[in-house]
């Protein structure tokens, strides 16, 4: 099963009870769109869900222990820091973005990229385009 298919399938159209506010994922593929979710739910530890789009394609809502059950993620603990990586400093980190519409549900969007001349717009506000978050 490819990762389109099973984040489509893992996901739901409502949002689970007690996740609060979930944010959201904003990507341009499934790849993309599984190194925003490490980042999404790497970031904070109460996140328990996240509303997915691909692509332009609204998949839905995901739940934190489906989306690391998908990831390739390992435990925090105590001597868990010295892990087995390849050399060398990755600086990628996920881009917080945010919509501008006041109490936006969609908020905190996570994207892989982002590119200010041409910003995304909101999901759930068309027309309203997405800026960085503490721009």
């Amino acid at each position: 099963m490819n990762e389109s298919s099973q984040l489509r399938a893992a996901a739901s159209a409502m949002a689970p009870a007690g996740a609060g506010d979930a944010g959201t994922v904003i990507a341009p593929d499934e790849g993309a769109a599984m190194e925003a979710l490490s980042a999404y739910f790497g970031a904070a530890d109460d996140r328990r869900a996240v509303r997915i789009v691909v692509g332009g394609d609204d998949l839905g809502y995901l739940e934190r222990e489906r989306a690391l059950a998908m990831l390739d993620v390992q435990t925090r603990d105590l001597g868990h820091s010295s892990g087995w990586t390849l050399p060398g400093v990755s600086d990628y980190r996920a881009i917080e973005l945010r919509c501008s519409v006041a109490g936006c549900k969609a908020n905190p969007i996570f994207a892989g990229s982002f590119d200010e001349r041409y910003p995304l717009d909101c999901p759930l506000h068309p027309g309203h385009p997405l800026s960085r978050a503490g721009a």
